[in-house]
């Protein structure tokens, strides 16, 4: 009975290998084989075995993390890291880019200021190459420190230059001073947009800018526009001859058209820098 029950069990696994198609076959090492002269089909003694083992290998596969091909989309990096984050392996990468934490230091050197812009558009950045929170935070300190260091330099490269400026110029430091500004606001212009711009940069307190406006402006010395921005007070003929002939004087049109008070106002101009002339 014995000897039967093999045979029987025998039989049984060598039928249901056997009913498998002769032309189901895989490909191996370039190669058409037949399944089922495959060593796994051929290791599994019956359907339920093979379907069971089937069923195993896909839950298997369901767990595992596949790794990104070199041409993947940054999405599917993404999920990638999420996916080992989420197990443990790293540091979880934030969902969004507002689930980053970043917060305005208590100190900020000199003239550095917060751009909240700027950071949203650093949080898109860091989001979009998969940085964690500590490599958010460790970045954000190195640019610290490397600002502050670049403004204490700045710093010290300021004040030297301003000294050696002084001693350049002497007696002549408030003079050369006021007229390097009045070449910036000539050439520039006083509007909202450039003052933020130098008060933004520190251009305008710059040495070297001071020193090449200051050149400049003695070579507008002769422009009469130049000449109503100085700060001094006029002498009443160049207070005259600027209405007479600079456009952007605000009695320059009233004296085009012949306004009687304006011709008054420039006549007494001249009469008390030349009075023998008035009496003449």
């Amino acid at each position: 009975m014995e000897n039967n029950s093999t045979a029987v069990e025998t039989t049984s696994q060598t039928t249901w290998h056997s009913q498998l198609p002769a032309d189901l076959t895989y490909e191996h090492n370039g190669k058409a084989i037949p399944v089922r002269e495959a060593e796994a089909i051929k290791n599994m003694p019956d359907l339920g075995t093979l379907a069971k083992s089937y069923l195993d290998a896909q839950s298997e596969i369901g767990r595992r993390v596949r790794i990104p091909a070199k041409d993947a989309k940054p999405q599917e990096v993404a999920s990638f890291m999420q996916r080992l984050g989420q197990a443990g392996f790293l540091p979880a990468v934030p969902d969004a880019p507002d689930k980053y934490e970043i917060e305005q230091p208590e100190y900020l050197p000199a003239g550095v200021t917060w751009n909240d812009e700027w950071v949203k558009q650093a949080r898109d950045v860091f989001h979009r190459n998969n940085f964690t929170q500590e490599q958010v935070r460790a970045a954000i300190e190195l640019h610290q420190q490397l600002v502050g260091s670049m403004a204490s330099m700045h710093k010290a490269s300021f004040e030297s230059g301003m000294e050696a400026l002084k001693k350049d110029w002497g007696s002549d430091f408030s003079a050369n001073a006021e007229l390097a500004t009045r070449a910036g606001h000539f050439i520039f212009g006083k509007d909202k947009e450039s003052q933020e711009f130098f008060d933004r940069t520190g251009i305008n307190n710059d040495p070297r800018f001071l020193k090449i406006m200051a050149i400049v402006g003695k070579h507008l010395e002769g422009d009469d526009g130049f000449l109503a921005g100085r700060q001094s007070v006029p002498e009443p003929d160049d207070e005259a001859n600027d209405i007479m002939r600079n456009p952007r004087n605000p009695k320059h049109d009233l004296w085009k058209r012949g306004d009687a008070r304006t011709i008054e106002y420039i006549r007494e101009l001249f009469a008390k820098k030349y009075p023998a002339a008035e009496r003449a």
